[in-house]
């Protein structure tokens, strides 16, 4: 059985922001592998802090996510992982 989502604009644009969050951790995780591949330091140096303050945009806009489902009770079906 499936479930619709219904989510207020807040919701949506709160759900929006948390998968652009993830998109650029993402990305930035794949650009630091790339650079462990290559053994670039200082590349590997500077993509690290870049996925670490990429991780606590991450956390921020999921816990922006999910307050407004505690406080305003929509799209409750939608579950958000931590980030590794």
């Amino acid at each position: 059985m499936k479930q619709s989502v219904n989510m207020c604009e807040e919701a949506r644009h709160a759900l929006i922001g948390y998968l652009d969050a993830l998109e650029e951790y993402d990305r930035l995780h794949v650009m630091l592998l790339a650079a462990y591949r290559a053994k670039d330091a200082e590349v590997i140096d500077g993509y690290r802090l870049l996925v670490r303050e990429a991780k606590v945009k991450l956390g921020a806009a999921r816990e922006q996510f999910q307050t407004h489902q505690r406080t305003h009770r929509c799209c409750e079906v939608i579950r958000l992982e931590e980030t590794p």
